[in-house]
């Protein structure tokens, strides 16, 4: 760390004074509720008479106290997956300590991709199942009427391309190495919305959910964007996930929980790639999704042209490049996306209750 990023000796010798300090607090917080903790997972299994714990992740040192005082007491832990990050995704390697891989026995996947990706994590004994995605992403059930709905509810009309934002400007640098500066992203977000707004369709953008920003930038993207004929801030409070049945043309970046919402909604797909913003895993990940989707690198000098054209075309001949597609959707479901054919649930519980049996025997 001192060779690639300080130059300066106080600034190195303050950021190791900091972290040291930062790893105190955590080491004594996580051995004051050490023996609470053993002892309150202790009367519960007395109690309920358990041996298996099902969640969706233990993180933090909230987390980590959890899955040591289940441990402690025998109980096995499974967890489940979020999204399609690991097996996608460069992130996914950088953090095996702060997502499921470390505070669980047993972890349910998407993709092989990502058991392949968990697998490089030496420092876990975790086991690894792929049982698919959930059942909901993966279909819209009576999509032509909640379209129906949707659409006279938000006065749609016409082909409307969805843009489903993940330029997350996360002061905590949650993503480094891997992201760019706040200035970088929010100065990405509106070339990406000026370049939509020279397309012939209507576009509805949709940011990214949180509060984590120094100051309010959508009444700042709201200003931005008056001036654009055709595309609408999307006002409601609905997430993507229950609206997306009126989307004709998805356009999203990263590999993310949001991404599977976006495979499931069986339309055209724009991804947006970038080698400095949450970055593909590798060259194999990048052909997969290539193939398998519309890919648009805004790294590169006038793709913002590339887009425009591609957007411009007839929506028919659209749909037509995309069903073109649909083979390498198929051929890599299974190593990369949702697993379609795979029934998350039926194949979940029945590892679950072999589980149950085993600490039963």
């Amino acid at each position: 760390l001192k060779k690639k990023y300080f130059n300066n000796e106080k600034a190195y010798v303050g950021y190791v004074k900091v972290i040291s300090d930062f790893i105190n607090l955590n080491i004594i917080d996580l051995l004051s509720k050490k023996n609470q903790m053993r002892n309150k997972i202790s009367l519960y299994k007395k109690q309920l008479n358990f041996n298996l714990c099902l969640g969706n992740g233990l993180f933090g040192n909230f987390g980590k106290s959890v899955y040591d005082a289940l441990s402690y007491n025998k109980i096995q832990t499974v967890t489940t997956e979020h999204g399609l990050t690991a097996g996608n995704s460069r992130d996914a390697l950088q953090y095996f300590y702060s997502n499921e891989s470390l505070t669980s026995d047993r972890l349910f996947c998407y993709s092989e991709a990502s058991v392949k990706t968990r697998l490089k994590n030496n420092n876990s004994n975790l086991k690894l199942d792929v049982v698919g995605a959930p059942e909901f992403p993966k279909n819209i059930r009576f999509k032509k009427l909640k379209r129906y709905i949707l659409k006279r509810k938000f006065k749609l009309k016409g082909i409307n391309v969805f843009y489903i934002s993940h330029n997350i400007e996360l002061n905590p640098g949650k993503y480094f190495p891997y992201s760019k500066s706040n200035p970088e992203l929010f100065s990405d977000e509106l070339s990406i919305l000026k370049t939509l707004s020279k397309i012939n369709k209507n576009v509805i953008y949709k940011p990214y959910p949180t509060m984590q920003y120094l100051y309010d930038r959508s009444k700042i993207i709201k200003n931005s964007i008056k001036k654009y004929n055709n595309i609408t801030f999307f006002k409601g409070e609905e997430d993507f996930r229950y609206v997306r049945a009126i989307a004709d043309i998805i356009i999203t970046q990263s590999s993310e929980s949001t991404l599977e919402w976006c495979i499931g909604s069986d339309v055209p797909l724009i991804f947006l790639d970038s080698d400095y913003y949450e970055p593909l895993e590798n060259h194999k990940v990048k052909k997969a999704f290539e193939e398998s989707f519309f890919l648009f690198n805004y790294d590169r000098l006038n793709w913002e042209k590339e887009m425009i054209d591609f957007l411009n075309l007839p929506y028919e001949e659209i749909l037509k490049r995309w069903k073109e597609k649909e083979i390498f959707r198929k051929k890599y479901d299974n190593k990369y996306f949702l697993s379609s054919k795979k029934y998350a649930g039926g194949i979940g519980s029945k590892l679950l209750f072999e589980l149950i049996n085993e600490d039963n025997n």
